[in-house]
């Protein structure tokens, strides 16, 4: 799996309540393996992930920290555990990290 390492991690911007991890520039196939893990399984507060361009950290943060709903396109992922069934459909994670290059492939996972 390559990620090209372009991680970063950064604190939530919305009341500080989490942190998001950040991976920028991954090929096709560690953003699906990634993406398609079961991440609510996870202790340690997962609440919610993106698959998008580059950086998505301000989305996530405001659709699972704020009252904001997940949004699950062809295009692109926001998805939080408030509201979305994780693991999220194979098909729509493959969807969402086709869309970008692997130099723009962004995946971000927020934590509180």
């Amino acid at each position: 799996m390559k990620l090209n390492n372009h991680c970063r991690i950064y604190t939530a911007e919305n009341q500080g309540k989490g942190f998001i991890i950040s991976f920028n520039g991954m090929t096709l196939e560690a953003c699906i393996e990634l993406a398609s893990m079961d991440w609510s399984s996870v202790s340690g507060g997962f609440i919610g992930m993106g698959i998008d361009q580059y950086d998505i950290v301000m989305e996530i943060d405001q659709l699972c920290i704020d009252d904001g709903s997940s949004i699950v396109s062809d295009t692109a992922v926001y998805a939080c555990t408030k509201d979305t069934q994780f693991p999220l459909p194979l098909d729509k994670v493959v969807s969402a990290c086709s869309k970008q290059s692997d130099e723009s492939r962004g995946l971000s996972f927020l934590f509180k």
